[in-house]
């Protein structure tokens, strides 16, 4: 299957309409989601090609590895979670989630609940969130999901598969306080690969809003 991947654009929708000619005319941030669909794909060899420098890992990093212990992990380099929910379960707004290189299978999506939270691969290394063996033929459950008060959200430089949107963003269009149809925004998906999902790969749901990145690698 093709692979799909972040071009730069900002999605304040008529702008990823104008970017993205395999984009359905039909889809609409502001309109009912039922039926919306937002494809974005480009060939590309590997992920090496993507692996940019993402600068020094920042004060409030929490690191996750497939040979981390959630029981015994401190978030340390040392001590490193095994699952990304785990980290994300202490995360405070403005963390960073650093995830080392391997496939990570959560057996769940990865749900980010919290502000600012930043999910990136370590340096020169590269990560894969792999759904397409969790609830296989579930239609309900999305790769990497940002919640209402996920806002400022970020995933960067790693490679998320499967799920029945690789990449979802959640909204209160239709429950919740009437006069509040806030969604997640200031979403922030940069130099990531995201392929065989069943439907979308990056869902924007009403009111909310995201900037896809995609820059040149370090040669």
């Amino acid at each position: 299957m093709q692979k799909f991947l972040s071009y730069l654009l900002v999605i304040g929708i008529t702008t990823l309409l104008a970017s993205c000619s395999n984009v359905p005319a039909s889809v609409q941030p502001d309109a009912q989601p039922a039926e919306s669909e937002a494809y974005m794909s480009i060939d590309e060899s590997d992920a090496d090609v993507l692996q940019t420098d993402t600068g020094d890992n920042p004060a409030g990093s929490l690191y996750v590895s497939p040979d981390g212990n959630d029981s015994t992990a401190t978030g340390s380099a040392d001590a490193p979670y095994k699952s990304i929910n785990a980290a994300l379960a202490v995360a405070e707004p403005g963390d960073t989630i650093i995830l080392r290189g391997g496939t990570y299978r959560e057996g769940e999506n990865v749900r980010v609940r919290t502000p600012n939270i930043t999910i990136k691969s370590a340096e020169g290394e590269w990560a894969v969130i792999d759904l397409t063996t969790f609830n296989p033929g579930c239609d309900e459950d999305s790769g990497v999901y940002f919640d209402v008060d996920s806002s400022g959200g970020r995933l960067q430089g790693l490679e998320v598969k499967g799920g029945f949107y690789a990449v979802c963003m959640e909204t209160k269009w239709d429950w919740g306080d009437p006069a509040d149809r806030a969604g997640a925004s200031d979403i922030v998906i940069e130099n990531c690969i995201l392929h065989d999902s069943r439907y979308d790969v990056v869902k924007v749901k009403p009111n909310c809003q995201a900037e896809l990145q995609q820059y040149p690698h370090s040669q």
